[in-house]
């Protein structure tokens, strides 16, 4: 990776996992299940490890559930994405995030493809 799209993918990624960690506490105060937002927790810290850190730590198992999990919102997120308008703030934040995932789900890919060789 560039060293700004390393900085991109970087920020895209410690902001979700910051996002995803509010979300849980909220969702924890309301008597809520926090069951969904843990899981998508769990791949984005895969996923950060992955890039950016050590990801030995994780399974074949870990990995491949982290890579679901990615890969299955990145049509979630695609749809959301044509919805908003052009040039908009939260559009940029998203084409981002989506970028930053595939990148994430490449560079899981690759891992597990040295593990199963």
């Amino acid at each position: 990776m560039l060293s700004r799209e390393n900085d991109i993918v970087n920020a895209s990624f410690l902001s979700t996992i910051k996002k995803l960690e509010k979300t849980i506490l909220t969702l924890q105060g309301k008597g809520a299940s926090t069951a969904l937002a843990e899981r998508r927790l769990r791949a984005y810290r895969l996923g950060f490890a992955v890039l950016f850190a050590d990801a030995s730590s994780y399974t074949i198992d870990e990995l491949k559930e982290g890579n679901a999990v990615l890969s299955g919102l990145v049509p979630s997120l695609e749809r959301s994405y044509a919805k908003l308008a052009q040039g908009s703030p939260q559009r940029i934040l998203l084409e981002r995030r989506i970028s930053s995932m595939r990148v994430a789900i490449r560079a899981i890919d690759e891992l597990l493809g040295e593990h199963t060789s």
